[in-house]
């Protein structure tokens, strides 16, 4: 937030020093020394005692300098005095006596004589600048800093008073800077030094100590912001407003601060009618958009006036919001236009016109700029006969002879000289076949094209193999990957360089090198084959025997090593726990990270690799003893303190543990970059109500551009899109799609722009049920539908709503145009792993052709068995056709290959509670309850 005026008050003047601030800053106590300009009284030198200066016997040590109203009106009478001694005596004692003084030297300032008016004056200066008798002397020595300095001394005084809790005097300094531009960037200073010493007084539980810093420091948008996350989640948001309500702050900011509850507290027509009163376009705005407001969303993204892509895109999007159909049409020709003048930007063409709902535009756009993308986008579709026609191939299925004999032509006959071009060329053509046909399961005929392709990298240099043979090894190609890998060993390439094959994975494979080739005493070639025998799971959790003797060889070396190798040791024990941890295989990997951990082989994060897999594994007690121990070394780590306290709750310490996370969630006040890191924490751990609890507070709070604000509604949407809460997931849908339109830092994680858009169409069909409103409902079900034919997920919650809508009929009409999609699908790809899952989750959802989904569920199960999705359908299925207890005993599989899927969790118990039998599964307990903090 900017400055209101040049006069604004920064800091409200009730914000005076309490024993618990005190007690943080030491320098409350001490005893002033000098005054202004080097002086150490307003008059000159200071006299021995106060009572000397006022003419009066008080030397005595600890004698009190504080005069009575009697004894201040006598001083004030000697103001103008003919002796200048006298004067200048009584000017000092007046100073002396502090606040008590200020009153009448006010009344003095009105209507003295001229001699009195300016003793007054200078003496309510000093006040003015928070100088009194028991300032400290450095204190001062900062005021003087500040009033005689440049914008860097004075930085740097308001920055060091801040730390010493000297907000008031603080306050006055930067109210006496007319320039708005330095005061915000002084009041910016100020603020950021609030922040620690508040967490620390948190930290102590000195709650009411933290909200006066907070208070008194709540002069920019991010103090604020500080100080009213404080007041939601610590209880006190009503005692606050009235603190606030009674103060001496100028009305904006007051009301700015009330602001900044409501919006923490969710009140968004509070938030939005104090925003009106405060008159700040860009708080109103923002306001808006945390509301839920999508068109302030998209005519505040960008100037609408340009003719950018984006702003194009967002004036379609106001408009479509609007429910402005002609002037949308308008706007689409428009950027129809623009496209065929900007070839280069079809991709982002393509998303903006999808997103408008101008699908068909879209895919003519794509068709002349970008026949890759116009390939994407038919497959999307499952237009696969027309996506093939675009390549000159028959149709979807292989073989395609011709075409891959014209690729391996191309990349053969590469000039070597510029052969990584060629290589990209030629792959671009290749990859997107080669994606379909691995996905569709049509691995035959993809191991032939692969081959065909290392074959013709035979005269290819070392690096191209190398190249070839990591894009190969992600189309999980053994053969071919391994042909291209051979052969750049045999034009002398070392084998360390080889392995980059295996990304992330390479150092892992270096270090199996290593001891296969010195240990061993293996060939390159040879300890190429194992090494890829192991870090190669391909979603298995067994490990094949050359593998597993790999393992028990190393471990043996690692186990039998003498502390003169300790180092050496503990460097296996870690290689081994990765290499174990590639295959799922968790307690061995636990195993061999506490032996690196014992024999002082820890590399500064296996304490937390431990603790972060037992709560993985939802070993409770474990991970709390685990954390605990990371917060005793560190107490400075949010994380780790939030997860010790996580782990309590689920351990059964409640009280504990939420004490520990109702602290951390105090600490991390506004900071939205704390806040997310917790949050895509919770969220991965499947903590899901927790972590909407934390998006909601950054979506409360960030900026609506910000890469926080994108995180946070793309994890919303994805959440809220699987509830019965469809206006909330319409909301975060559409937002993310538009956070996808404005490009950059804050493009959203959407798959595909087609299918997201049938996906939000489809909810909106279900929020016109919910509405009452089954026509409209089913006409949004037709367009979702037009866009992705064949996606199954468009009816699970639509079917049962319509029918129990009374509208089973058009239920049945819609099965219909899906299943016949659907079961093409895996008429036509029948070792396709998702094809068979999709249509078997279709059929059971909607309580169809039952036998139809066990068979394709199993099939599915069959080709990817350690899928969760595919033995969660298969749990599924059960459940519909009746077999409670089956469903129940399938899905506890399910849960334990992904124990921190909370979808699996909630099915877990929803399959349990039908089977009757007493389990509800321990993976899927309830959020920590936590009354005190509340729920935005």
């Amino acid at each position: 937030m900017g400055i209101m005026s040049t006069k604004r008050r920064f800091f409200p003047n009730d914000a005076v020093v309490t024993p618990a601030i005190a007690s943080v800053f030491l320098a409350f106590s001490a005893v002033l020394a000098r005054a202004d300009d080097g002086d150490v009284s307003p008059g000159g030198e200071v006299p021995s005692t106060v009572g000397e200066a006022a003419g009066k016997d008080r030397t005595e040590v600890g004698e009190d300098p504080r005069l009575t109203p009697d004894e201040i009106m006598a001083a004030i009478a000697k103001l103008d005095s003919e002796d200048f001694v006298e004067r200048e005596n009584t000017q000092t004692a007046l100073w002396k006596a502090g606040a008590q003084a200020e009153s009448a030297l006010e009344e003095v300032v009105k209507s003295g004589s001229a001699e009195a008016r300016f003793r007054a004056s200078r003496v309510l200066e000093r006040f003015r600048f928070g100088i009194y008798p028991d300032t400290p002397k450095e204190i001062v020595a900062l005021v003087q800093s500040f009033r005689r300095g440049g914008m860097d001394e004075r930085t740097n005084a308001i920055s060091e008073l801040a730390r010493r809790g000297m907000f008031e005097i603080v306050r006055r300094l930067v109210e006496t800077v007319e320039d708005e531009e330095q005061a915000e960037t002084l009041a910016r200073a100020a603020a950021r030094e609030s922040e620690e010493p508040a967490r620390a007084l948190i930290a102590k539980g000195d709650l009411e100590g933290a909200a006066k810093i907070l208070r008194m420091s709540a002069v920019t948008r991010e103090a604020m912001q500080n100080f009213a996350t404080f007041c939601v989640l610590s209880g006190t948001a009503e005692h606050e407003r009235e603190v606030i309500r009674n103060g001496t702050m100028r009305e904006n900011e007051k009301l700015e601060l009330l602001h900044w509850i409501a919006r923490v507290e969710g009140d968004f027509p509070e938030a939005l009618a104090l925003a009106e009163k405060i008159g700040e376009p860009e708080l109103l705005r923002d306001t808006k958009i945390a509301s839920g407001d999508l068109i302030a969303f998209a005519e505040g993204a960008e100037d609408l006036r340009l003719r950018t892509l984006k702003a194009l895109g967002f004036r379609a999007a106001a408009q479509r919001l609007k429910g402005e159909d002609d002037a949308l049409k308008e706007t689409v020709k428009e950027i129809v236009k623009y496209a065929a003048e900007h070839p280069s930007e079809a991709a982002e063409i393509h998303t903006a016109l999808v997103i408008n709902g101008a699908v068909d535009e879209a895919l003519e756009v794509v068709r002349k700029a970008s026949p890759k993308l116009a390939f994407s986008h038919l497959m999307e579709q499952e237009r696969f006969e027309e996506a093939m026609a675009i390549k000159g191939m028959p149709g979807p299925r292989p073989p395609y002879d011709a075409w891959l004999g014209e690729q391996v032509r191309n990349f053969k006959e590469g000039d070597d000289t510029d052969e990584g071009t060629t290589a990209m060329r030629s792959l671009a053509e290749f990859s997107g076949i080669a994606a379909f046909l691995y996905g569709r399961g049509e691995r035959a005929y993809l191991d032939k094209m692969c081959g065909s392709l290392a074959e013709a990298a035979a005269d290819k240099s070392a690096m191209t193999n190398i190249y070839l043979a990591r894009y190969l090894r992600g189309l999980e190609s053994r053969e071919a990957y391994l042909a291209c890998a051979e052969r750049a060993l045999a034009t002398g390439q070392k084998l360390e360089q080889v392995l980059d094959i295996y990304d992330e994975n390479s150092t892992l494979a270096v270090r199996w090198s290593t001891f296969l080739q010195g240990r061993r005493k293996l060939d390159p070639k040879e300890a190429l084959g194992l090494i890829d025998t192991l870090l190669s799971p391909e979603g298995k959790t067994t490990l094949p025997p050359e593998a597993e003797s790999m393992i028990a060889e190393a471990s043996e070396i690692a186990n039998k090593a003498g502390p003169e190798d300790a180092e050496e040791a503990a460097e296996w024990h870690r290689t081994l726990a990765d290499s174990l941890g590639l295959w799922g295989q968790w307690e061995r990997s636990l195993g061999h990270l506490r032996a690196a951990l014992e024999i002082g082989g820890d590399d500064g994060i296996l304490p937390r690799r431990i603790a972060s897999i037992l709560l993985y594994q939802r070993k409770w007690e474990e991970a709390a003893a685990a954390f605990g121990k990371l917060v005793e070394e560190d107490d400075a780590d949010e994380t780790n303190s939030y997860l010790h306290g996580l782990a309590l709750v689920r351990a059964g310490k409640v009280a504990e543990g939420e004490a520990i996370m109702r602290r951390i969630d105090l600490q991390m006040l506004g900071d939205t970059s704390r806040r997310a890191d917790i949050e895509a924490l919770l969220w991965n751990q499947g903590e899901v109500e927790l972590a909407e609890r934390q998006s909601r507070l950054v979506l409360a709070l960030a900026r609506p551009f910000t890469y926080e604000c994108a995180k946070s509604c793309n994890y919303l949407a994805l959440r809220l899109r699987y509830t019965t809460r469809e206006e909330e997931a319409v909301v975060m849908m559409e937002r993310q799609m538009l956070q996808t339109l404005k490009g950059g830092n804050y493009l959203s994680s959407l798959r595909s722009p087609v299918s997201s858009a049938s996906a939000l169409l489809s909810i909106k069909a279900r929020v016109k049920l919910r509405q009452g409103d089954p026509d409209a409902a089913i006409t949004l079900a037709e367009r979702a539908l037009a866009i992705s034919p064949g996606d199954s997920a468009l009816l699970e919650y639509l079917y049962p709503m319509l029918v129990e809508s009374d509208r089973k009929a058009a239920a049945d009409a819609l099965f219909e145009r899906v299943y016949e999609v659907s079961k093409k699908g895996v008429e036509m790809f029948p070792n396709y792993g998702q094809a068979n899952n999709n249509h078997a989750w279709l059929l059971a959802r909607c309580g169809q052709h039952l036998d139809e989904a066990l068979f394709h569920a199993n099939k599915a199960v069959e080709i990817e068995p350690n899928s969760s999705a595919s033995v969660d359908t298969l749990a599924e299925v059960y459940f519909a056709r009746g077999d409670f207890k089956k469903a129940a005993e399938v899905s506890d599989r399910a849960v334990s290959l992904a124990p921190s899927d909370a979808q699996l969790q909630e099915q877990n118990v929803r399959f349990h509670a039908a089977a009757g039998d007493g389990k509800p599964s321990p993976e899927a307990s309830a959020a920590p309850n936590s009354p005190d903090l509340p729920v935005p």
